[in-house]
């Protein structure tokens, strides 16, 4: 788990859209910023003008040019501007929110996976280990089997019936062993390394005393749920920030400029003039919006609808995160009874097959006998490592349903991923591009 946390792409994309949906914070307090402009211009202007008396053949003749140099460096703040831009803010902060949500739900659904690829080896490992053992054995039952018919103390239908077996047994064993292997690849693509050794049912974190106290905690702690509340708030800033447009914004200017202008005049007689301008001036603008042929108001009948689809989504989100925790208690319930009668019914099998043999020996049993058993055996073996595996991922579902399969509370050896500190750091972000 610790492995699959550091390395799994699938978390590595999800911090990279959780950094994402964080900029929308600096973009929104972008509004009580101010806007500042430089603009520098200069130019130049040639004109030719000829004037010429009617009647007379004497004109005038000048050049002039224009040399313009410009330097404007203005200052723009928004005053207010309709409680847009506090809804704003809170609608990125809630948006945020629901991000960090969907990274924990990305991570402990990742968490879900490594535990089921686990399990799988886990489960395949040990049906392959159990039908070895009995292939074996069987192959033992074969050899005494075919001595004995060797010395026609057995027929040729209990030969014939030990290597049906022995054949039905390999079978098994082959289905079974490319299971392991494809279970061993599913292993490798969720955690990024081959499983090696692996510890058999590992003890997860303990669950909450009841089912009762698991579905409050479901209903109110799932990821899920909790990113669906946040979608919920950030709709209903969006509606405040639409309402915005529809009242006056007030904003302060503030505007520095120098102009220098050179002006060269060539006619009778040359000269140059210099002129050199300073302004500055500063004002408020009122903006009150009158009409817009509806859009806006259009917009906020939209983002009104979409409030009310967030709500229906926590809802649902919300009944499906207790189904899940109810469910898989039940699973995890029955699944722990069934693992206690497996292991019973294997038990009482190997004892059952001791005797059997015996009495095949004395005379007294069959061949038939003897190998019914093995296969009762053999289900009894299969059966209980699939209870025991649908046990433990279970309680791992409980678990992420209730919001619980964290790094912290599964006590993983890890750097934990601080999404808090990247999300302060960014809050007052203002300029560059790094992305550290």
């Amino acid at each position: 788990l610790a492995q699959t946390y550091n390395s799994n792409p699938a978390i590595a994309a999800a911090r990279s859209e959780l950094k994402a949906t964080a900029e929308s914070l600096p973009q929104a307090r972008a509004a009580f910023m101010p806007d500042l402009t430089f603009t520098a211009y200069e130019g130049f202007t040639k004109t030719r003008t000829e004037t010429t008396v009617t009647g007379s053949s004497a004109s005038n003749k000048v050049n002039e040019t224009n040399h313009d140099r410009q330097i404007e460096l203005e200052a723009t703040l928004n005053v207010f501007e309709g409680g847009s831009g506090v809804a704003g803010i809170n609608a990125a902060e809630a948006q945020i929110a629901a991000g960090v949500a969907s990274l924990a739900d990305t991570e402990q659904g990742t968490m879900i996976s490594a535990i089921e690829a686990y399990g799988n080896v886990v489960l395949y490992a040990a049906t392959v280990q159990a039908y070895v053992q009995m292939r074996d054995e069987l192959l033992k039952l074969k050899e005494q089997t075919d001595y004995q018919y060797k010395s026609q103390s057995v027929t040729i239908t209990d030969v014939s019936q030990v290597n049906a077996y022995v054949a039905e047994v390999e079978g098994a064993l082959y289905d079974y062993v490319g299971e392991l292997n494809a279970a061993k690849k599913g292993f490798e693509s969720v955690i990024g390394t081959s499983p090696g050794t692996l510890e058999k049912w590992p003890e997860l974190p303990p669950l909450p005393q009841t089912l009762a106290e698991t579905i409050k905690i479901a209903a109110a702690m799932n990821p899920e749920v909790i990113e669906a509340e946040f979608t919920l708030k950030y709709g209903e800033f969006m509606v405040d920030y639409e309402k915005g447009d529809l009242l006056p914004s007030l904003d302060f200017s503030n505007t520095v400029e120098r102009e220098w202008d050179q002006e060269r005049f060539t006619s009778g007689s040359d000269y140059t003039e210099h002129d050199m301008t300073a302004t500055w001036s500063y004002g408020m603008t009122l903006t009150v919006p009158l009409y817009s042929g509806g859009a806006t108001y259009s917009e906020v009948r939209e983002a009104k609808q979409t409030v009310a689809q967030y709500r229906g989504e926590l809802q649902d989100t919300r009944n499906s995160s207790v189904y899940t925790a109810a469910s898989n208690w039940e699973t995890m319930v029955a699944g722990k009874k069934q693992v206690d009668a497996y292991q019973k019914q294997a038990d009482y099998t190997v004892k059952a097959i001791d005797g059997l043999k015996r009495q095949y020996s004395n005379g007294t049993g069959t061949m038939s006998d003897v190998l019914t058993a093995q296969e009762n055996l053999a289900t009894a073996y299969a059966d209980l490592y699939a209870a025991q595996y649908s046990t433990f991922v279970a309680k791992a579902e409980v678990l992420e349903a209730i919001g619980q399969l964290t790094p912290q509370i599964l006590g993983l050896d890890v750097e934990v991923y601080d999404s808090q500190a990247y999300i302060e750091r960014m809050r007052n972000t203002f300029l560059g591009f790094s992305l550290d």
